[in-house]
């Protein structure tokens, strides 16, 4: 595996989990807001919708750079 498809994967891994912990945390505000606080937690489900959006987009980059990589992958 070349160094280049390497740290492409420990990024789009990076950008899932903090994707991941985006939505954990809109969980807990759901659990934990009341009534009066529910215009916020709409703006925040709908920021962890784009940022959902915007991992599913760069994991479609990393697809399409893969065969890129793949060029540095054969020995000469």
């Amino acid at each position: 595996m070349s160094l280049t498809r390497l740290l492409v994967s420990l990024l789009l891994l990076l950008v899932s989990l903090v994707h991941l912990l985006v939505s954990l945390a809109h969980l807990l505000v759901n659990l934990l807001l009341t009534r009066e606080c529910g215009a916020f937690t709409l703006e925040f489900g709908a920021f962890t919708r784009e940022f959902g959006a915007f991992t599913r987009e760069f994991g479609a980059f990393t697809r399409e750079f893969a065969p890129f990589t793949r060029e540095f992958d054969e020995e000469p």
